[in-house]
């Protein structure tokens, strides 16, 4: 293991200790809002994320292999709990609703997409990731293109919740 990538996983062990202590902290606080529940639940699924990347960049993987996996559906959530928490900071008495269920669609599309693969045993599960690593993405392939759709996906969340805060902190300014 070289040096940087020493360093790269004492940040990411850094990283994933201070997400789920924030997250921690903010959860037994007295005065809980919205907004403070919707960010750590954010952190935690960060912290779970990172949790993935510090077994894979160890070789850690290897020895938990049923872990594989965990981060990809759950890094669907993100968005739509970046746009719910800009929300709950611009709308005043903000609640969720059923409606609001609309959004975890690509999440639950992912996680049944992924399904066979968490049926897999260990063995199997580290075959596959190993031919994955392997293939090069091509511009013919469904995957490459849904790959990219993710980051269609996200930044159209980030752009949304972007336009709301700047709409909400000019709103303020006129006040």
């Amino acid at each position: 293991m070289t040096t940087s990538s020493q360093i790269m996983n004492a940040l990411i062990v850094y990283g994933t200790l201070q997400a789920f202590f924030i997250s921690f902290v903010i959860l037994i606080s007295k005065k809980k809002t919205l907004f403070k529940n919707l960010f750590s639940f954010l952190l935690i699924l960060e912290g779970i994320i990172l949790l993935e990347r510090l077994l894979v960049g160890t070789g850690m993987m290897d020895s938990v292999p049923h872990l594989i996996g965990i981060a990809h559906p759950i890094s669907f959530l993100k968005p739509p709990l970046i746009f719910l928490m800009a929300i709950s900071i611009t709308v005043k008495d903000f609640r969720l609703s059923k409606n609001h269920l609309w959004h975890l669609i690509p999440f639950g599309l992912i996680l049944l997409m992924n399904l066979p693969f968490y049926t897999l045993t260990g063995d199997q599960k580290l075959a596959f990731v190993k031919s994955f690593m392997d293939d090069v993405p091509s511009y013919l392939s469904f995957g490459f293109y849904f790959t990219l759709s993710f980051f269609a996906y996200i930044t159209a969340y980030i752009f949304l919740s972007l336009k709301r805060l700047k709409a909400f902190r000019e709103q303020i300014v006129n006040n």
